[in-house]
């Protein structure tokens, strides 16, 4: 890190949406989350990411990063379920707006959506941008 102090970071969700989003569709059993809460899941699962990487989560740090959930969806397939994830992330400060999207499958439909979160925000922690951003370089 390039930075004066030791690494921080703000993860915040800005996902506003409290309404019933519609996930899976795998007639007759549908899914549906709250994206507000769902992004709190993502957001807590960032943040701990981060941390493992030795980026503290600091809700009084100068470096914030905004989340929203774009889509989220899994379909049911012949043996497995496969999922999507898009996340926009936004830096305020920069203007820096990017979107993360990564596609996975499980044999068990809820979780495909688990491992296809887990991709999009490893791009999110993988992403020279975002680490130049975060360790001030």
């Amino acid at each position: 890190s390039k930075c004066s102090t030791l690494p921080t970071v703000n993860i915040v969700n800005a996902e506003n949406r409290t309404e019933d989003f519609e996930t899976l569709q795998n007639p007759p059993f549908y899914g549906a989350i709250n994206p507000k809460e769902m992004m709190d899941g993502i957001a807590s699962y960032l943040r701990n990411g981060f941390e493992q990487s030795k980026i503290k989560n600091d809700a009084q740090s100068g470096k914030v990063i905004h989340l929203k959930m774009q889509d989220l969806k899994s379909k049911a397939g012949f043996w497995s379920f496969g999922s999507y994830c898009n996340l926009q992330l936004t830096i305020p400060e920069t203007g820096f707006s990017k979107f993360y999207e990564a596609n996975d499958n499980s044999g068990h439909g809820y979780t495909a959506a688990a491992y296809a979160i887990h991709r999009a925000t490893r791009q999110i922690i993988d992403d020279p941008e975002i680490q130049n951003y975060i360790l001030c370089k």
